[in-house]
Parts: C-alpha cells; sequence; structure tokens
C-alpha cells in the first residue's frame, strides 16, 4: 500500500507508515489535505495554497486500496496520520463535495475533528450537512464551518502563512467528552491496588482511586486498559471482566469511564511509573481501604465489596466487611 504526497512542487512516494520529514519545523506549517478524494477538489486547494508558500502534505488513497485494506491497517493509518501531522504541525484540511463518492466520509470527518485536538482544522462542505456539522459543533465548537474552496483555501493561508495559528490543544473532558478505561487489579492475596491522585490532579486530587487513563484513537479498549496499567503501575494483567461504565458531568471535567477488574501476572512487579500523577501507590484488604476514595469508583469498590465471590478473581477469602468509604 502507497500514498501518493504532493509536497510543496515535489511529488514523493511513502509508505503508509513513513516517519514525518524532520526537517520541517513545529513554527513552519504545512496544509494536509484530506478528505473523500473524488472529484477531485485537492488540485484547486493544493496550487493556491503553493502560490502562497504554503507547504502541502496531500495522502491519496485511492478506491481499490481503501476496499483492499484491513481493520487493523485502517487503525494502523489513522494513527500514522496523527503522529505525521502533529509532528509536522499541520493544519488538517477536509472538505467534503456534494458529490463524493466512496465509503467512510463520516469516519473521516470524526478524524479531522480529533486531529484537531493537536491544533488547527480547517472543514468544510459544499453543501449543507446536518448530522456532519453537528458532529463539528459537539467536539469543535470554535470551527469556522467552510462553504466553499476558496473559503476552504483562504481560512487555511490564514492558519499557515499569517501566524494566528493558535496551535492550542483542546483537552478531553473540558472541550469535548472524554472517554477512559481503569481496573481494579487484584493479586493472589485478593488485595486490591489502588493510586493517590496527586494534589495537583485537576479533579479529586489527593483521593485514592483505580489506575487508568484515555483510550487513544483507534484504540481497542482493553488494549488501552492493559497500556495504562502497564504505564502507570507497571503491571501486566489478564482476565479483565467489564464491571461498569460511570460518568463525570460539569462541573467536573466531563469524562465517560469504562471500569474493569482484573488479575495481574506478577504483583511483585508493581512500581509507580508516574509519580508526578500518583503520590503514592498500595494494595489494600477490601476491609482496610485507605481514605478518601475518589467518588468516580466508590458505586464499583461498593458493588465488589457486596459480593467479592462474583467479581474478584480467584477470590479464596470470605465476604469483605461492611464499612463506609
Amino acid at each position: 500500500l502507497q500514498f501518493l504526497y504532493f509536497i510543496g512542487d515535489l511529488n514523493m512516494l511513502f509508505t503508509p507508515f513513513s516517519d514525518p520529514p524532520a526537517s520541517n519545523r513545529t513554527d513552519d506549517k504545512m496544509a494536509f489535505l484530506a478528505g473523500p478524494t473524488t472529484p477531485d477538489w485537492r488540485k484547486e486547494v493544493r496550487e493556491a495554497l503553493r502560490d502562497a508558500g504554503v507547504k502541502v502534505a496531500d495522502p491519496v488513497l485511492d478506491r481499490e486500496t481503501y476496499q483492499r485494506m484491513t481493520e487493523d491497517q485502517l487503525k494502523g493509518q489513522v494513527k500514522w496520520e496523527l503522529n505525521w501531522i502533529t509532528k509536522t504541525c499541520s493544519v488538517p484540511i477536509f472538505w467534503f463535495p456534494a458529490k463524493s463518492e466512496g465509503a467512510g466520509e463520516i469516519s473521516v470527518l470524526e478524524l479531522g475533528v480529533i486531529l484537531g485536538k493537536n491544533g488547527d482544522l480547517v472543514v468544510g462542505f459544499e453543501e449543507p450537512n446536518k448530522e456532519l456539522e453537528a458532529r463539528v459543533a459537539y467536539l469543535r465548537s470554535d470551527l469556522k464551518i467552510c462553504r466553499s474552496i476558496r473559503e476552504l483555501t483562504e481560512e487555511a493561508k490564514r492558519l499557515c502563512v499569517s501566524g494566528v495559528a493558535s496551535r492550542r490543544r483542546i483537552k478531553p473532558g473540558v472541550d469535548f467528552v472524554g472517554v477512559g478505561c481503569g481496573a481494579f487489579v487484584f493479586d493472589d492475596e485478593g488485595k486490591v491496588l489502588l493510586v493517590k491522585r496527586s494534589e495537583t490532579a485537576k479533579s479529586e486530587p489527593g483521593t485514592w482511586a483505580r489506575p487508568g487513563g484515555e483510550i487513544e484513537l483507534g484504540e481497542d479498549v482493553e488494549a488501552a486498559l492493559a497500556r495504562e496499567i502497564k504505564e502507570e503501575v507497571n503491571l501486566t494483567i489478564t482476565n479483565p471482566t467489564l464491571l461498569d461504565v460511570t460518568t463525570q458531568v460539569p462541573p467536573s471535567p466531563n469524562w465517560v469511564a469504562i471500569g474493569y477488574v482484573a488479575s495481574v501476572v506478577d504483583s511483585t512487579e508493581v512500581k509507580n511509573m508516574e509519580p508526578h500523577k500518583h503520590s503514592a501507590i498500595g494494595w489494600f484488604a477490601l476491609d482496610a481501604l485507605p481514605s478518601p476514595i475518589a467518588s468516580f469508583v466508590q458505586g464499583a469498590l461498593k458493588t465488589i465489596r457486596e459480593d467479592p465471590c462474583k467479581h474478584i478473581p480467584n477470590w479464596k477469602g470470605g465476604t469483605a466487611k461492611k464499612r463506609k468509604l
């Protein structure tokens, strides 16, 4: 599989996962064209930006190649594009022609909105599209919707050339709903691993909670769970089992959290890998939990304590003693 890129006046072939050009400075904006490839709207945009002195990366993925790509390849492409755009300080440009062909326009737009988390983004529709525009407004209410190729290119030039590009990183839970996952990890003695949120945490500082974090773009939930546990406490988990789904709403950061319980391969490998986020970590018996417990995990811990045989892998103890969290 290959993508054809136009960078300035030079046509270059890249493999789908090639590294971005190291020569592009972080203050040197590059336009990254995206969205449906037919009909060919890109040439007009590319030439207008080139005339304005803007470097352009234009990935062309033909319909036949797209249809041959597996789900894993498509997820890999998404991650690769995110990495490429972020490292080159590119401004993604998404245009949706009225007669666009090919599958995936909705997912492409969602990709564009998410990519916009890392900086500026230009989105345009030749004809109004209530569904897609509602998605844009929900996730990026600050974006201007362009209605013509000319308006699209002018907005792109404004961001790439005039120096007004803010590179503002919008934040999950603040500018859009964040989605995360976490797990109550149990050792062979039935003790649960908890982490103490640092005093600088934006939500419930100084409280004890389960390890976990944000699900990344294109990432499977359980893969994200395993990654986060490894990154935060150096443990490899097994047998993750869904426990609950909770929601935090404003004025707290707006997050949806997917909770699990899991076993651990070797509890002796535990280590606080992110002391800037967690001031302490520890294994605790269910009848001797630390205080205070973060509000967003209190319900899940109560559920586990009421029926540990059901929820804790290989539980060998009796019923956990009742105690207010």
